[in-house]
């Protein structure tokens, strides 16, 4: 079986097309998988920091559960707007930041409270 010219030129132009669409579709599957690595060291950064909240915003999107990730901020819209719930989330975030300070910098904090 000997293919003309113009079969081989259409053969050749079939393989880079597809070469070129797989490659393309890897390239965005690496740009995406590289988002939620750097989401990944966000959440447990902000797990570090005491704010569970928002890594909830930040787990949802690494496992790709876009409901989920709707439904925490719902969630944490409503308990913004409530003044207690609202004053009740600032002083654990701000108790959690104070605790973990101390343990980092207790000569400083010293120092603040001492008035120096």
């Amino acid at each position: 079986m000997i293919y003309d010219t113009q079969t081989l030129i259409i053969l050749a132009l079939a393989v880079v097309a597809v070469v070129a669409t797989i490659s393309w579709v890897f390239r965005k599957d690496d740009v995406i998988e590289e988002r939620r690595r750097n989401m990944l060291k966000l959440y447990s950064r902000l797990q570090e920091l005491g704010l569970e909240r928002l890594a909830g915003f930040a787990q949802a999107y690494i496992v790709g559960d876009y409901s989920g990730l709707y439904k925490e901020a719902h969630n944490l819209m409503h308990d913004i707007m409530d003044p207690v719930k609202a004053d009740e989330l600032l002083a654990k975030v701000f108790y959690n930041q104070l605790a973990a300070r101390w343990k980092k910098e207790p000569d400083r904090i010293k120092k603040v409270i001492d008035g120096a």
